[in-house]
């Protein structure tokens, strides 16, 4: 879980600085970056499959490919600290 330091989400770099914090924490688990959108990641997890990450604002939408028949939404619940 990120989180960004509650003084600075108020100020105007706190988009740039949670940016760059969550760059750096998907990059460290091997997401990489979309050359096309800037806000979408690609990342091969071992158990799931692709699953791509977009982020807006603070918000992240986390989806994965589907790789069989049937339904396969999950409830993704993400707490605030």
């Amino acid at each position: 879980m990120c989180r960004l330091n509650l003084a600075l989400s108020e100020t105007k770099q706190a988009g740039r600085l949670w940016g760059n914090q969550i760059y750096k924490e998907l990059k460290e688990i091997g997401a990489v970056r979309s050359k096309v959108d800037p806000c979408l990641y690609e990342w091969c997890h071992p158990a799931h499959g692709r699953v791509f990450i977009l982020m807006y604002f603070d918000n992240l939408i986390v989806a994965r490919e589907e790789l069989g028949g049937g339904c396969g939404r999950q409830a993704l619940s993400v707490g605030e600290g």
